[in-house]
């Protein structure tokens, strides 16, 4: 039973890194290969913040990666593996 005194847990998830065949994607000229480089620096950024307020963390890029082909998106396989990365963390307070 929650203890309705505590603050309500908060996770920071950082999103799954933008794919390295990027120059060689549809998505290449929406993104470019800096915006390669700064996605995979927002999981330490994503996880300072979570330090700093004290909040749970998930990198959904450590269980997963996106499509080679566009370099954006996620396969249901990797929706899958988010939400497993989830919930052990929710199961796991």
């Amino acid at each position: 039973m929650p203890n309705w005194f505590d603050p309500p847990r908060v996770i920071i998830a950082a999103p799954v890194p933008l794919h390295d065949n990027l120059p060689n994607s549809s998505a290449y000229g929406i993104f470019d290969e800096q915006s390669v480089v700064k996605s995979k620096q927002l999981a330490q950024s994503f996880r300072s913040l979570a330090e700093m307020y004290r909040c749970d963390f998930a990198d959904c890029g450590s269980v997963t990666t996106t499509t080679p082909e566009e370099c954006v998106h996620l396969t249901a396989e990797a929706h899958d593996a988010i939400a497993k990365l989830l919930r052990d963390k929710i199961i796991d307070k």
